[in-house]
């Protein structure tokens, strides 16, 4: 195994050594009700993204590990592409409102105004969108997975 060869880069080729994901599912899955997963992926890839400010970051790390997840509890297209909605606004939420993510840092500067600024602008309706995505999405689970 070549560190750095193909798609993913290293850390994809740590994960898969060490079977991750299957660890992750066998941990997890069997006490987790399938209308928590959505909810909990998204304050997951918040506060990852908030804490790294990196959305990309956040999908490299999160995905490989909540697909599979999603997949064992129920094995849906539907509640898949719930799962992976979570996991994409979650981390854009935390992209778009942490003080150390360069759009923020990069808004600040060209504006001049206060690096913190654009946090305290950002966060009371990033924090409002993403209780309607929570909302939306446990009411999606409720509503369209069987």
């Amino acid at each position: 195994m070549k560190v750095g060869s193909g798609s993913g880069g290293p850390l994809r080729l740590i994960a898969k050594a060490l079977h991750t994901a299957d660890y992750i599912v066998s941990v997890v899955a069997g006490g987790l009700p399938m209308l928590l997963l959505p909810a909990l992926l998204t304050l997951l890839c918040m506060g990852i993204a908030f804490a790294t400010g990196t959305s990309w970051g956040t999908y490299a790390v999160v995905m490989p590990l909540a697909l599979p997840l999603a997949w064992t509890l129920v094995p849906d297209p539907t509640f898949l592409k719930i799962c992976f909605g979570a996991v994409i606004g979650g981390a854009a939420f935390g992209d778009q409102c942490s003080p150390i993510s360069d759009t923020t840092i990069l808004s600040s500067m060209f504006t001049g105004c206060d690096l913190m600024d654009p946090v305290r602008t950002r966060l009371p309706l990033a924090f409002v969108s993403a209780s309607l995505g929570v909302v939306a999405s446990t009411l999606a689970v409720l509503l369209l997975v069987d």
